[in-house]
């Protein structure tokens, strides 16, 4: 268990390039306060020694420690004696606090300084894969990861220093009782493999538990992110009373889990308590039957017994602390496992980068024998086409062909799973991704918005825009009398995916923003489909302005967009069916002239 514990820790520490000075040096300060609770700890014995033989010092001449004391000051009387032992006490209980909160500070800056480093680790993580790593996964579960199971992987410093400060009490502890009885504090080691076990036991089925809760916390996570992303769906189709009761569900889950959580927890110290106080008792029986109970002799082993059951009670205390703060490490290790999981490069869906900067396209980009799929099912099948620089290029299709994952190839949202494709003669994989990607702009009808202002979402990832440049595009997208129309214009806040807008308006803002953009390739996937009659033909002559000798693919359905351009491709089931100028397709009287007679 200790060895999964360690090994979990390494690896957060390879994570997150931790700085261990600081840590170890908190460590010192805990073996530091250990000496000084040591010097409290020394010193109780012989006070309590002093106040039971009602003020008779001749006892200190047997305690070795206590001798160079006298040596040095032989006329110290018990006032004397009693307000140094006092005052000793309580300067070694000051020191030792005061070094034990210095501690605390540090490893509680590391743990939140590695918060910090894991949570952006986590987050350029999540940008560097491809589009196919959130298609997979649920985007409630990827926030609840960074966000909150961050925060209790990372308190794993904090039990880790929990575990080391109260092992170093115990080291003093421990000393003490076999200072003063060597017999007892053997027989009090042999209760040590009990609580071992209870701990042991205990920590297996909440480590269990833990990773349930861990899926239950991603569940519930996903269910509000989805449901509060979708309220005008739910409320729409009245389906209040079955979400409700879905979330309903899950909270449930996760409270009878927690509930199974926490009675292990709570159970652990108390379970150790009951061990001990049997220990205690089991001590006490002993010390009756083997002590004298007359004489001076007797008093004295009195207040020996009695500092060694409040030692006991100290030590064992502490085996406690240390108890809860492995089980509360349990918990921590699912957190970090998934975290770990993460960064472990298989099977994870990458987009790399190439070091070949991509300045101007030039020529063609070439789809050669491309194939995609993911989780069993085949989206393209052997695809083998060309994209002309320049020219304007349609991809028609059913809803579902494979349209919008085909052109998605272009700017590398997805790689092929066979077959390659070529930009000018070069693999996509060979150029700089970000080069490669600013020379495409992509419109989809699924219009994405930051939930910022107009402004930053037109000028998204562009470091200096005009006004002049900023009116511009909007002018042409249509979208400038509108915003001039806005109390804050270009200031006016869009709300959490431009719901502040309306569909219209989102897709013009993406217009917009590609024309800022300015690239080489255009990719239009169904980007007017929300624009009435009037406005899109206005929209489309102002992008048949602007993409003037540049590349233009075209994912649409309209009559005017398809017959305008140069060259239309047909996809069926992820396959290209058939390819031609606009004449050539309809004399075939094929698939292409079927869609066209559809849509007339």
């Amino acid at each position: 268990m200790i060895t999964v514990y360690f090994r979990n820790i390494r690896s957060l520490l390879r994570l997150t390039h931790s700085n261990l000075g600081r840590f170890w040096f908190s460590i010192g300060l805990l073996m530091l306060a250990s000496l000084f609770e040591g010097v409290s700890v020394g010193l109780f014995v012989p006070l309590l020694s002093l106040l039971m033989k009602n003020g008779d010092v001749s006892f200190m001449t047997e305690a070795p420690a206590l001798k160079p004391l006298l040596a040095l000051w032989p006329s110290l009387g018990f006032k004397e004696i009693f307000f140094l032992m006092l005052a000793g006490i309580v300067a070694g209980v000051t020191v030792k606090n005061g070094l034990v909160y210095a501690s605390e500070l540090i490893v509680s800056r590391l743990s939140r300084q590695t918060e910090h480093v894991l949570r952006t680790r986590i987050f350029d993580r999540y940008l560097s894969f491809g589009k196919l790593f959130f298609d997979r996964h649920k985007t409630g579960g990827l926030n609840e990861l960074a966000i909150h199971q961050v925060v209790t992987a990372c308190r794993v410093f904090e039990f880790v220093h929990s575990i080391l400060l109260h092992a170093c009490l115990v080291a003093v502890y421990f000393a003490a009782m076999a200072y003063l009885s060597w017999k007892l504090t053997l027989f009090s080691l042999a209760l040590a493999p009990c609580t071992y076990l209870i701990i042991r036991i205990i920590a297996k089925k909440i480590d269990f538990s833990s990773r349930e809760k861990f899926n239950i916390d991603q569940e519930i996570d996903s269910c509000m992110v989805n449901n509060l992303g979708n309220m005008t769906l739910i409320q729409s189709y009245t389906s209040e009373e079955r979400e409700s009761e879905r979330y309903r569900r899950l909270s449930e889950t996760a409270r009878v889990n927690l509930n199974s959580i926490w009675k292990k927890i709570f159970f652990t110290p108390h379970a150790q308590d009951v061990v001990l106080t049997l220990a205690l008792g089991a001590l006490l029986v002993v010390y009756v039957l083997t002590t004298p109970r007359s004489g001076a002799g007797g008093i004295l082993k009195v207040s020996y017994f009695l500092s060694f059951f409040i030692f006991l009670r100290r030590f064992t205390g502490s085996l406690s602390v240390i108890g809860g703060s492995l089980t509360e490490m349990t918990r921590a290790q699912e957190p970090i496992r998934r975290i770990a999981e993460l960064f472990e490069d298989a099977g994870k869906p990458f987009v790399k980068s190439g070091g070949r900067r991509l300045d101007a396209f030039r020529d063609r980009i070439a789809f050669e024998s491309v194939s995609f799929g993911y989780d069993g099912g085949e989206l393209l099948k052997n695809v083998s086409l060309v994209f002309e620089q320049g020219k304007t290029t349609a991809v028609v299709g059913a809803t579902g062909s494979g349209k919008t994952t085909l052109v998605s190839m272009i700017p590398r949202f997805y790689d092929p799973s066979a077959g390659r494709i070529l930009l000018d003669g070069v693999p996509l994989g060979e150029y700089d991704l970000r080069s490669l990607r600013r020379q495409v702009a992509m419109v989809s009808q699924d219009t994405q918005m930051m939930n910022t202002t107009i402004r930053h979402n037109m000028t998204y990832s562009l470091e200096k825009v005009s006004e002049a440049a900023l009116n511009e595009a909007a002018q042409k997208a249509h979208l400038y009398d509108f915003i001039m129309a806005l109390p804050d214009r270009y200031e006016t806040s869009v709300g959490e995916k431009g719901v502040r807008l309306s569909g219209g308006e989102r897709q013009r803002i993406a217009i917009a923003r590609a024309i800022l953009k300015d690239p080489r390739i255009f990719i239009f996937d169904e980007a007017t489909s929300a624009l009435d009659m009037e406005t899109e033909l206005a929209v489309q002559k102002s992008i048949e302005e602007l993409t003037r000798g540049r590349t233009v693919i075209l994912v649409a359905h309209r009559l005017s967009t398809i017959r305008k351009a140069d060259r239309i491709v047909v996809i069926e089931k992820g396959a290209v069916v058939e390819e031609g100028s606009f004449d050539e397709l309809m004399a075939k009287k094929s698939r292409f002239h079927f869609y066209w007679s559809f849509l007339s």
